[in-house]
């Protein structure tokens, strides 16, 4: 099977009252599919790969967006059927064959909509409205953010394949001049991928690989830039043989019809952080604390559960040595099996900050200046740690209270 060639074959048929086409969406090297009519409907035939997971999408127009049609099989690598209706108006349907088995460490985060925006009218910012009812496909995601080992691992092998280099450059001016190192892309305009310079972060550079801290293995990796969640995704399903998200060194656009890896978008990051549950302040609930999530309580907000420490993480914070962050798994997880989508390390998203556009899949602005992130950070306040909030920063910012995770469309 050749992950990183999809194919695309479409199947017309056109009658009086009905004109039908179906596209299959793969990644196999060929599809074969049969199209049977009777009275009343249509079954459509393809064959599948065994635990491929195949959606059947509708749209009216070519122009316009697929939506999910409702239906939905795992594939048996036999021939499988969808059953539409002979619709009296033009429709088109197509079915989309996603990535097979879920990979270790990542859940599916089911198909369907949810109310996205502020629960609570007027608590967040402006910027959190409209409240609306937003549809996403299925996809997967990573069940924790990215560790510090899942990064030197998959930057490690990017650096053996030349895809990625460190380079010493020279900042400032006069007795100020100093000798700074950068994890950049090889790939077209540079770009700064991880601040492996900054004293905060775990992960250091040995002369010939990354190594990390001891005992900073399962801490999310953070001093990571948009651009730098960007390239380990494509890094890693190049290691794995899937097909590529990102136009690295490029445009940095993300190729949505990609079976691969990516940032996810913000509105899947909305819905997979509110676990499957309406209209919850936070992942878990309405009110908060230490033993919930990993932030700063500035005290004073009412729905921080009484006798909540003021300040830092008593435990993380016990060291003195910033960061604050926890390993990735600390906390419980929501309703989905996800950890830490509230607080530790604040996560980027796909998109460029901008107002809400679009209720089905929506990706955002097509440019911008910011992109988005969300989540909050261990040193947050509680209000910054909702389901609902959104942040954002210019894609090559590096701090110590930032990381990502990864989806992979389905």
């Amino acid at each position: 099977m050749n992950r990183n060639q999809p194919e695309f074959q479409t199947l017309f048929l056109t009658t009086l009252t009905f004109f039908f086409t179906m596209a299959l969406l793969s990644a196999q090297e060929r599809l074969s599919a049969t199209i049977a009519r009777d009275l009343e409907t249509y079954v459509l035939s393809f064959s599948t790969e065994a635990e491929a997971n195949y959606r059947l999408e509708i749209t009216a127009d070519l122009e316009e967006d697929w939506v999910d049609a409702g239906q939905g099989l795992l594939g048996s690598g036999n021939m499988e059927s969808f059953t539409v209706e002979a619709l009296n108006t033009r429709a088109f349907y197509r079915v989309r064959a996603g990535s097979g088995p879920v990979p270790e460490g990542f859940v599916i985060i089911p198909v369907g909509s949810f109310t996205m925006g502020d629960s609570f009218d007027g608590e967040g910012g402006s910027d959190e409205a409209p409240r609306r009812s937003v549809f996403v496909d299925e996809f997967a995601m990573g069940e924790t953010e990215v560790t510090n080992a899942q990064m030197a691992m998959v930057m490690n092998w990017a650096l053996g394949e030349g895809l990625i280099e460190v380079n010493e450059v020279m900042e400032g001016d006069g007795e100020e001049v100093e000798i700074r190192q950068m994890l950049v892309n090889t790939q077209g305009t540079a770009q700064e991928l991880v601040d492996i310079d900054d004293d905060d972060i775990q992960l250091s550079w040995n002369g010939s690989e990354l190594v990390v801290d001891e005992g900073k293995e399962n801490f999310p990796c953070q001093e990571v830039s948009w651009y730098g969640g960007a390239a380990y995704a494509n890094y890693l399903g190049q290691m794995e043989g899937r097909p590529l998200c990102y136009d690295v060194g490029g445009s940095w656009r993300c190729d949505f019809d990609q079976i691969g890896y990516r940032l996810p978008t913000e509105a899947e990051w909305e819905k997979a952080a509110r676990g499957g549950v309406e209209d919850l302040r936070f992942p878990w609930g309405d009110l908060i604390d230490h033993s919930f999530a990993n932030f700063s309580n500035t005290g004073g907000e009412d729905f921080v559960n009484e006798g909540t420490v003021t300040g830092s993480h008593p435990v993380y914070s016990e060291s003195g040595e910033e960061p604050f962050t926890n390993p990735v798994r600390d906390f419980a997880a929501n309703g989905y099996g996800l950890f830490g989508m509230s607080g530790n390390v604040e996560e980027w998203c796909n998109d460029w900050i901008g107002d809400y556009e679009g209720t089905n899949n929506p990706t955002g602005p097509v440019s911008g200046t910011e992109r988005v992130s969300r989540g909050g950070n261990w040193r947050g306040n509680a209000w910054s740690l909702r389901n609902a909030v959104r942040n954002s920063r210019g894609p090559n910012t590096t701090n110590d209270r930032y990381g990502f995770r990864v989806v992979l469309a389905r």
